[in-house]
């Protein structure tokens, strides 16, 4: 079979199972219902012809046991398979197709999202430098591209920003390197500032990190009084890159990345807040890093999870809005998981020290 086939066919075969459009299949166990009634009743008939013929009532009732037994156990293999191939519904629900995000650009939306945090367990000095770095950035970068009020919808689930034009105004507002430098974020600086009090390292610190060259740097021009010594051990070491292997199976990084954060004896506090990080394998150095960064938390207006992130040191911040994790899951996956033919696994997405509930492939990956 040509090749460019076999990779279109794998494809859809994969977008199909992990969307859940085949409707008499949505528990991934092969067969819709009415073919398991059908192979019961075929094995009850023939169960019936090998009865005793003096018998014949008997065979009859003994057969509406066997086909109301094993109907009775068919459902329940279905009802474990159902639980073992899916999380949050991640094999019913559709592919994400748009999403809700803002750039906390307006004061009222900052008091909303301000409220949320402080009920989801976020210290209130934390929210504050967050909010802070927030109004800096975006009265910096001007008109390039921010949602100027509340949410906005987009079937463009990554939105595109004018950066050129946010680089020249930063570095005009900026009126140094240093300044230039210490003032930006990134997604691991923000992530740390905002919810450092939601991780707990009893460990032994880890001083540097190659892995984090580009933070340390900014770190170092930072005048955010936040980043004592101690402070900036503790983000190293959090943020600490992991050997692996050199395989696909996620299982074997998970259970890396939980070795390592139990060596370092890394815990989270019992928040509804939850801290989300993207780990990418790399072949490179066939390690493990958290490549992105995050925090969840529910919405106090509605019943919805809002996650905040900074995109990049140049990109915006951003607040999005989801029904469930999975969502999240797919909005990150598709960001990230887009890689061929690589002998590395797809990235881990973690809440807090466990997998991500709702955690699939990227769906819409082709």
């Amino acid at each position: 079979m040509n090749k460019k086939y076999v990779i279109l066919l794998t494809s859809t075969m994969l977008l199909v199972s992990a969307c859940g459009a085949n409707d008499t299949d949505v528990n991934g166990t092969g067969a819709d219902k009415t073919q398991d009634v059908a192979v019961v009743e075929q094995n009850a008939e023939k169960s019936t012809e090998k009865s005793s013929p003096n018998g014949a009532e008997n065979s009859q009732n003994s057969t509406e046991n066997n086909i109301e037994n094993n109907i009775e156990n068919s459902q329940e293999t279905s009802t474990e398979n159902a639980t073992k191939n899916t999380q949050e519904n991640t094999g019913e629900q559709a592919c994400l197709s748009s999403i809700s995000y803002s750039n906390l650009v307006d004061d009222a939306f900052k008091v909303e999202v301000k409220e949320s945090m402080l009920a989801s367990g976020l210290e209130e000095k934390n929210i504050e430098m967050f909010l802070k770095a927030v109004s800096y950035y975006n009265t910096a970068v001007g008109d390039a591209g921010l949602v100027k009020e509340g949410f906005k919808t987009s079937e463009n689930l990554q939105p595109t920003y004018d950066i050129e034009k946010i680089i020249e105004n930063w570095d005009t507002a900026n009126s140094s390197f240093e300044k230039i430098t210490g003032n930006r974020n990134n997604c691991r600086m923000t992530t740390f500032l905002l919810g450092n009090n939601l991780i707990n390292i009893d460990g032994e610190y880890v001083n540097d990190n190659k892995m984090l060259f580009m933070d340390n740097d900014t770190i170092q021009y930072s005048e955010n009084a936040f980043f004592t010594e101690e402070n900036i051990a503790k983000f190293n070491t959090f943020y600490g890159d992991v050997s692996t292997d050199l395989v696909k199976d996620i299982d074997v990084h998970l259970s890396k990345i939980k070795a390592y954060w139990n060596e370092k004896k890394v815990s989270f506090a019992d928040s509804k807040a939850s801290i989300i990080t993207v780990w990418i394998h790399s072949d490179l150095d066939n390690n493990l890093f958290v490549g992105h960064t995050g925090i969840l938390f529910p919405s106090n207006k509605e019943d919805k999870f809002l996650f905040v992130e900074k995109i990049s040191f140049e990109e915006p911040y951003q607040v999005l809005k989801f029904n469930n994790r999975v969502e999240l899951n797919d909005y990150l996956m598709g960001k990230y998981d887009n890689a061929y033919g690589q002998p590395t696994a797809s990235p881990l997405i973690l809440e807090n020290d466990e997998l991500l509930k709702g955690y699939r492939e990227n769906p819409n990956k082709q």
